[in-house]
């Protein structure tokens, strides 16, 4: 394999047709989105509908005392007095997961930084990159675990247990335990030794110290890896931020099940299109939790006297009011005007179901930009690719057919020959058996087939054989293929959705995430490939 700059992500396993189809066929989705972000046209055309309104302000000051408070640089503290002056924003958002969660988390942000600095430079506005922290979601097994590969490149699980039994509480105002220490030395023990290895483990512990939240940890390390770049924080669960997007809980709350049945509606169209539907909308249930201590979603069959009821506590209490997946897009775009959102392939399918949503809480549908996606391919991966002639893609299986191919053009010439003759041998003289006993007693035949059965069979078993001598001979070439097939896809995953950057940072220090800020073309439609 030569070193290719990008694949087509029409060549690589697991992308659905809406996504494929918003990339090269935008045309075909158009209804349901509010343009296509390729076009220079579009980011003038959202732009000004965002002016056009009066978008408040409030939510700066809150955001640069958590920016502050977690460590931020200048650069994100003036993004966010941007906000106060007028700027548009770039957001984009993923759960708190543990370090950092995996890769796709840092391409996610740094996507937003350059998508930001492309749309300030073409509107002549200022535009600022946020990151959304999912602070409410309540899902904890989605976030305890991180992924990185020891010195030999066998793929380790840092899992943090939490002991917290309340499987509904926020994952974001989670405090760490000293368990965490035992993760953070699990991670010291895996990683191998570099010269930045203490440096970022260092500001790691700092992070994800006993006593921080989750939301905290998570901020505060995000802030340190993308130091420079101008992204500011997000925490959704902040009081200040509720109380301004109250309206939004109370809107779903007196509407009922009006935002589920738009959903339902746009969902049908999609699926009559041919495309999937990523998220179900819940005929049960509004797109509305609440928590006391515990998240519970609110059901939708509340008669008036119970809907008067939520409607005064959202006023009173919207801190204890969270938004679902279908609903939180509407909640941030009410609390910044948001030009662009930055998603994943499974994110992009969700927005593909709320353009109604958005038109009936009146807030401005941003445009869906789609986030860098990167596969990193060190020194030792790049040379086996190359020396063997394999395809990337080749390697997403736990089929080892290209290790038996790199074996088979290792050995011999002659055995191959051999072996072949052999087959034809066994063939040519079965059937000549087998023409002159018809003639003597034609209920041979039968026997000579099985004969001919029994020898392929033997034979077979002889070049199963030969084949792990060959093997054996050429561990070496089975252990390259074995840590080159871990790296590239870990647990048979795409890497940037398994690994944690830790393992990255602690090979190249900070400037890996300078790497993935300069590989997150934002104007680039396929799969990008990062040579350290």
């Amino acid at each position: 394999m030569s070193q290719a700059q990008s694949l087509d992500y029409r060549s690589l396993p697991s992308y659905k047709p809406l996504f494929l189809d918003y990339l090269h066929r935008f045309d075909a989705l158009s209804p349901f989105f509010a343009a296509d972000p390729f076009e220079p046209d579009s980011w003038l055309k959202v732009a000004s509908a965002l002016e056009a309104r009066s978008a408040s302000q409030d939510a700066a000051t809150p955001l640069r005392a958590l920016n502050e408070a977690l460590g931020a640089d200048e650069h994100a503290l003036r993004s966010i007095d941007g906000l106060k002056e007028g700027a548009l924003a770039v957001v984009t958002g993923q759960q708190v997961g543990l370090f950092g969660g995996p890769l796709y988390t840092l391409y996610k942000a740094m996507s937003a930084v350059r998508l930001a600095r492309a749309a300030e430079e073409q509107l002549q506005k200022r535009v600022v990159p946020l990151f959304w922290m999912d602070t409410d979601d309540h899902d904890f097994a989605e976030v305890q675990n991180a992924w990185v590969l020891d010195p030999a490149y066998d793929l380790v699980n840092l899992r943090y247990e939490g002991r917290d039994d309340n499987e509904r509480f926020a994952v974001g105002g989670r405090e760490l335990n000293a368990d965490i220490e035992s993760v953070l030395n699990h991670a010291e023990k895996t990683l191998p030794e570099t010269e930045f290895k203490q440096e970022v483990l260092a500001a790691l512990r700092q992070s994800y110290a006993p006593g921080n939240t989750m939301a905290r940890a998570f901020g505060s390390w995000l802030l340190r890896m993308t130091r420079g770049t101008g992204l500011a924080v997000v925490d959704p669960a902040l009081p200040e931020l509720k109380r301004i997007g109250a309206g939004v809980f109370e809107r779903e709350i007196a509407d009922g099940s009006e935002s589920t049945r738009l959903v339902q509606k746009t969902t049908e169209e999609l699926l009559a299109l041919g495309y999937h539907a990523q998220a179900s909308a819940s005929e049960t249930n509004l797109n509305l939790f609440y928590a006391d201590p515990s998240r519970n979603p609110i059901a939708a069959s509340a008669d008036s006297t119970a809907r008067d009821d939520w409607k005064r506590r959202a006023g009173d209490e919207p801190e204890k009011f969270s938004p679902n997946v279908l609903l939180r897009p509407i909640y941030q775009d009410t609390l910044f005007p948001t030009l662009a959102y930055v998603a994943g392939p499974n994110e992009l399918a969700y927005f593909a179901q709320l353009k109604r949503v958005y038109e009936h809480f009146d807030v401005t549908m941003p445009l869906i930009a789609s986030r860098a996606s990167l596969t990193v391919i060190e020194r030792a991966q790049a040379r086996f690719l190359e020396r063997y002639d394999v395809e990337l893609v080749s390697l997403d299986t736990d089929d080892e057919s290209v290790l038996n191919d790199i074996v088979r053009a290792q050995t011999p010439p002659q055995l191959d020959e051999d072996l072949s003759r052999a087959r034809n041998c066994i063939q040519d003289i079965t059937k000549a058996l087998e023409r002159d006993l018809k003639e003597v007693d034609a209920s041979l035949a039968p026997t000579v087939k099985s004969t001919r059965g029994k020898l392929f069979h033997h034979l077979k078993e002889l070049e199963t054989k030969a084949l792990r001598a060959v093997k054996r001979k050429n561990e070496t070439v089975s252990q390259q293929f074995f840590s080159t097939r871990t790296a590239l896809f870990p647990g048979f995953e795409m890497q940037e959705r398994k690994l944690s950057p830790l393992g990255y940072l602690n090979k190249y220090g900070w400037h890996f995430a300078s790497m993935a800020h300069d590989k997150a073309d934002p104007a680039l439609k396929a799969h990008a490939l990062l040579y350290p």
